[in-house]
């Protein structure tokens, strides 16, 4: 599996929650709404968060069965979701804002990853408050840090070293550019 995070759900609240506890891991989220069109995503995501709303439609559509599936809900789970939850052969069923800070670590697993292929690459990788950062729209070398201190802190991406170099000529413009992103985490080139 190599892609981001899938959320799927319709359920504001439950995006809402998923949200925060994906910035607090660091983790790259895509959210869709429906069911429709994401199959492809479905099998090649890291993760599947399936929000308990969409769990028996899931089933009914016949989508395969993962090894990374948790359904989520943000209200109490009922008869009808275990159920649903047990026919998808979910991994977990977790209740928000209860299971937040679990969810936090599942995510943050996904997030270590992507960052370590990152940082192999030749990526340089910091963490920074994203507080401060999205106030003043850019990221000082000064509030950088080389571990993160807290779970709030954001992943910051420096394309500095990979920039560099005999075969990137014509490229030096990118050493200055990251790819800090406030809310969900994506790298961009």
């Amino acid at each position: 599996m190599n892609g981001p995070v899938l959320l799927v759900t319709a359920d504001p609240a439950l995006v809402t929650f998923v949200r925060e506890c994906a910035l607090r891991a660091g983790a790259w989220l895509d959210v869709r709404h429906s069911l429709v069109g994401i199959r492809n995503q479905w099998r090649t995501a890291r993760l599947v968060l399936l929000g308990a709303d969409l769990a028996y439609p899931a089933y009914r559509r016949r989508m395969p069965a993962l090894r990374s599936l948790i359904i989520v809900t943000a209200n109490p789970p009922t008869p009808a979701t275990t159920t649903a939850a047990d026919r998808l052969r979910a991994t977990f069923l977790a209740h928000l804002p209860i299971a937040d800070g679990w969810l936090v670590g599942k995510l943050a697993d996904t997030a270590a990853e992507v960052v370590q292929q990152l940082t192999g690459l030749g990526y340089r990788i910091g963490y920074t408050d994203s507080e401060t950062a999205a106030a003043s729209g850019q990221v000082n070398s000064r509030d950088l840090r080389t571990r993160r201190t807290d779970e709030y802190q954001a992943v910051y991406v420096s394309f500095g070293r990979v920039a560099c170099g005999p075969d990137l000529l014509g490229q030096a413009d990118t050493v200055q550019r990251s790819n800090y992103r406030t809310g969900e985490c994506q790298v961009n080139g």
